[in-house]
């Protein structure tokens, strides 16, 4: 039942786009594998070039592969970090530009089923929330990393591990010219 609706939203919202044959034309009847985590998707390019959600099928043209992190960082931050891609690298990139251009028409799906006004305010309070929500998922992520740095000294600060970095190279530094001359020393009592 959950696969059920979470196929029919999916595939509502992609078809909501139609430029998306546009960029997906060259990649008709492909399929792509999504993982993250846990959790896995299975996309399908139509004849018609559009993107639709499908039960797993064996043979994928590519495959794309996320951890949580990685997932999160790039819905949040927009970060491109640890992503496996296998196969046509080609498709992926498409399927990419897809992903990231894509939106759902929410204000006109609540507004036929709640009237225009009523659907225009609950998608401005749901944007507001989507936004604050955001908003406080950083700060705590923020604030989380400067009390591991200030207050608890897990995390060590950029310019502190610079800093040991810099008194290493100069350690090692020290003992080669301490090298030389001992072994200087050692050849001038030898002769």
């Amino acid at each position: 039942m959950i696969d059920q609706f979470k196929y029919k939203v999916i595939n509502h919202v992609l078809k909501q786009n139609d430029w998306v044959p546009s960029f997906l034309k060259s990649h008709s009847n492909k399929n792509i594998l999504i993982l993250i985590g846990p959790m896995t998707f299975s996309f399908k390019v139509n004849e018609k070039a559009m993107l639709e959600l499908v039960d797993e099928v064996e043979g994928h043209d590519t495959k794309i592969i996320f951890s949580l992190d990685a997932f999160f960082k790039l819905i949040i931050k927009k970060e491109k970090n640890n992503i496996k891609v296998e196969g046509d690298l080609d498709f992926a990139n498409d399927f990419s530009k897809v992903l990231e251009q894509i939106e759902w028409d929410a204000e006109s799906d609540l507004a036929k089923i709640f009237g225009d006004v009523v659907g225009y305010e609950i998608y401005k309070a749901g944007q507001s929330f989507i936004h604050q929500t955001k908003k406080n998922i950083i700060n705590l992520a923020e604030t989380t990393i400067e009390f591991w740095q200030e207050e608890n000294k897990i995390l060590s600060k950029k310019n502190q591990i610079q800093n040991f970095l810099n008194q290493v190279d100069q350690i090692a530094g020290d003992v080669e010219r301490f090298e030389a001359r001992l072994n200087f020393y050692i050849e001038s009592k030898k002769s």
